[in-house]
């Protein structure tokens, strides 16, 4: 993304009805689908972008941020993030099987190969792990703020869980 565009994100990830809204939907989504306790539980953020997920994942468990921007994790770490990890989501730098949940929100369109990150994400997480995923629908949608966010696609239904199955995952 340009950087920018991180700034716009940490000044209005608190405020926007947008983003507001979109984490108390994901964050029942995953009360009302995980079984464990969330002290046990190991949460990798993946393009973590300005740490604002990260705030409601630590709900879950022990959250590790994730990017490839070095301007994205300094936003990450002035939230008091300590756990923050610079790198690609195609070559994840963990063990297999370190993670129960892995969160790729907003993140994989920004990949030219998104199928291998959706492949890294099922490498690392534990069997029966999670796979939290967002991405941006309808290529007909396509606009300037894709172009400035330098997202390389945006998915159709179809295409999404043809790739989520291709990586291992099941969908529910």
């Amino acid at each position: 993304m340009e950087k920018i565009e991180y700034q716009r994100l940490h000044e209005r990830e608190y405020i926007h009805w947008w983003n507001i809204g979109r984490r108390r939907i994901l964050e029942a989504a995953l009360s009302r689908n995980l079984k464990f306790s969330p002290t046990e539980r190991k949460v990798l953020d993946v393009g973590c972008g300005a740490g604002g997920n990260i705030l409601f994942l630590k709900k879950f468990g022990n959250v590790t941020g994730f990017d490839i921007s070095e301007e994205a994790l300094s936003f990450s770490g002035d939230k008091g993030f300590s756990e923050l990890v610079l790198g690609r989501a195609e070559i994840l730098p963990f063990r297999e099987g370190s993670f129960d949940i892995v969160s790729a929100l907003d993140c994989i369109e920004h990949i030219e190969d998104d199928e291998a990150a959706l492949q890294e994400a099922y490498r690392v997480l534990k069997d029966g792990g999670t796979l939290l995923l967002t991405v941006p629908s309808h290529p007909w949608l396509w606009s300037r703020h894709d172009e400035a966010l330098h997202h390389k696609r945006r998915y159709t239904k179809n295409e999404l869980q043809r790739k989520v199955r291709d990586a291992g995952f099941g969908i529910q």
